[in-house]
């Protein structure tokens, strides 16, 4: 199964928030798809900001990650609040998170666009270290990480906060693109999207194909503009565009778009999240 990381209900409409929230009027905070909102418990309103989360993580101690354009939080299990991280990690407003992920059985990576991929403790949710490559996204796989920049495909380990290069692999086609996301097959393939649809890696061959949006072909993707990946139990690769839904069967060769109701609130998917 696979959820939006978000839903996107009417604006002004409060949802039960996060653990200690019930979403009451003067409530400090409040989750829900279109941002949190940090307001002081006695002046609601006075000071408040609102957080558009384009990325949300829970880890193995139930603690909560999220981050947009701007900002990093973190929801402690034990604690009623999220927490700004920009201030004490030394972070302006001019950045954005590409990714929150489980990196190991203890570390949770946060991609942060001009500062690389910081490594934080999900124990004790303090940051331990950073990997300085601008890396937009990872697939991890047991003690394997692939990751994707602008440049290449790079294979590694971490063991602790250290970085342990495995091998890397690169093609022309990344000069011409922006990647968003990597996503790695049970057949071991790994599948990168981005502005120019689809890139699929072989690393067992070194060989390199390409999935693109062709309209005409109703069994096709529909829309290069390629926001997340995520591979379900059953090997399906499901496909976040900047307009539908795709879903493509890997054990057979088509897709399914799934678009919106003509009379559905317009919404960008910006992830997905495996609920069971």
């Amino acid at each position: 199964k696979s959820e939006q990381d978000h839903e996107h209900p009417r604006r002004g409409r409060k949802r039960r928030g996060a653990q200690g929230d019930r979403g009451r009027p003067g409530s400090s905070r409040w989750l829900s798809s279109l941002g949190v909102c940090l307001c002081p418990r006695r002046q609601p309103g006075k000071g408040s900001r609102d957080y558009g989360i384009e990325k949300i993580c829970p880890d193995a101690y139930n603690n909560i990650w999220a981050g947009g354009a701007g900002f990093l939080l973190l929801k402690k299990n034990n604690e009623p609040d999220f927490k700004v991280l920009n201030k004490e990690l030394g972070l302006t407003d001019a950045f954005t998170v590409s990714f929150l992920k489980p990196i190991s059985a203890t570390h949770i990576a946060a991609g942060i666009s001009g500062h690389g991929m910081l490594l934080f403790n999900m124990q004790t949710g303090k940051y331990e270290g950073k990997i300085p490559e601008e890396i937009t996204d990872i697939a991890v796989y047991n003690d394997t990480v692939h990751a994707i920049t602008k440049a290449e495909i790079v294979t590694a380990r971490l063991n602790g906060v250290q970085w342990q290069l495995i091998q890397s692999a690169s093609h022309p086609v990344f000069k011409q693109c922006v990647p968003s996301g990597i996503v790695r097959d049970q057949e071991m393939r790994l599948w990168i999207g981005s502005n120019q649809g689809i890139i699929m890696y072989d690393p067992s061959t070194g060989k390199f194909s390409f999935m693109r949006a062709d309209t005409q072909n109703e069994r096709a993707l529909k829309d290069n503009n390629v926001n997340n990946l995520f591979i379900d139990n059953q090997n399906n690769l499901w496909i976040s565009t900047s307009k539908l839904l795709h879903v493509a069967h890997l054990s057979e060769p088509f897709l399914t778009a799934y678009s919106r109701s003509s009379s559905g609130p317009a919404c960008a998917l910006h992830g997905f999240m495996k609920v069971a």
